[in-house]
C-alpha cells in the first residue's frame, strides 16, 4: 500500500491559549508507509537514497494541531527549542517508529522540524508539554493504532493495490475512526 493515514487523536474540542497562534480544534496522528516517502523524495531528486525500516512497518509522521478546515498552528513557540538530548531515553525506539526516510539530511533534522512546527504548538497542553512528552505520545499511538495491524485485520495487505475506500471502510471497521488517506501513485 501506498499514502499516509491520518486519525484524530484528541477529542473534537477548541483549545485557545493566550497566544492565537496555539489556537486548535484536534490533534492528528500522522502515519506514513516509508517506502512512498522514498518514492516522492527520490522523484524530487534521482540521486536522493533512503532509510527504510527493516520490516515493511509504517512509521509516524507527526502529531499535528490542527484547525479545522485550515493548516496550522504551526511554528508557535521558539522559546521551546529543539533540543536531540531529551530524547535520549526514547531514542531508540524512535530510530524505529518516528524515522527519517530522507537518508542523507542532518542528524535529528526530521524530529527537530516535527517538533520545532508542530510540538512547540502543542505543548500548552499539558500531557504534551515537554520534547520528551509530545513523541512518547506519538510513539504511544503508533503502538494503539499501528496501521499494519489494522488494515491486516481487515484483510489488507501490503504488496496489493485496493481503491482508496477500501482503506478508509477498514479503518472506521476496525477502529470505529474516520481516516483521510493520502495517495501518491506512479507517473
Amino acid at each position: 500500500y501506498r499514502g499516509r493515514k491520518r486519525s484524530n487523536y484528541s477529542k473534537n474540542r477548541r483549545h485557545k491559549s493566550s497566544k492565537n497562534s496555539t489556537d486548535f480544534d484536534v490533534l492528528i496522528f500522522t502515519q506514513h508507509w516509508p517506502q512512498t516517502v522514498c518514492y516522492t523524495w527520490k522523484e524530487k531528486t534521482p540521486s536522493h537514497s533512503c532509510d527504510l525500516p527493516v520490516n515493511d512497518e509504517w512509521t509516524i509522521h507527526g502529531l499535528w494541531p490542527t484547525q479545522y478546515h485550515k493548516l496550522g498552528p504551526a511554528f508557535c513557540n521558539p522559546s521551546l527549542p529543539f533540543d536531540a538530548s531529551a530524547l535520549a531515553p526514547i531514542e531508540k525506539e524512535m530510530e524505529v517508529k518516528w524515522i527519517d526516510v530522507e537518508n542523507g539530511t542532518a542528524p535529528y533534522s526530521f524530529w527537530k522540524h516535527e517538533w520545532t512546527k508542530h510540538g512547540t504548538c502543542s505543548a500548552v497542553l499539558e500531557p504534551l508539554s515537554t520534547e520528551e512528552k509530545y513523541f512518547k505520545k506519538g510513539l504511544e499511538l503508533l503502538d494503539e493504532y499501528d496501521m499494519k495491524h489494522v488494515l491486516a485485520k481487515a484483510n489488507i495487505l501490503p504488496g496489493q493495490a485496493y481503491p482508496v475506500q477500501t482503506y478508509l471502510d477498514a479503518v472506521y471497521k476496525v477502529l470505529g475512526k474516520r481516516a483521510q488517506v493520502e495517495c501518491i501513485s506512479n507517473k
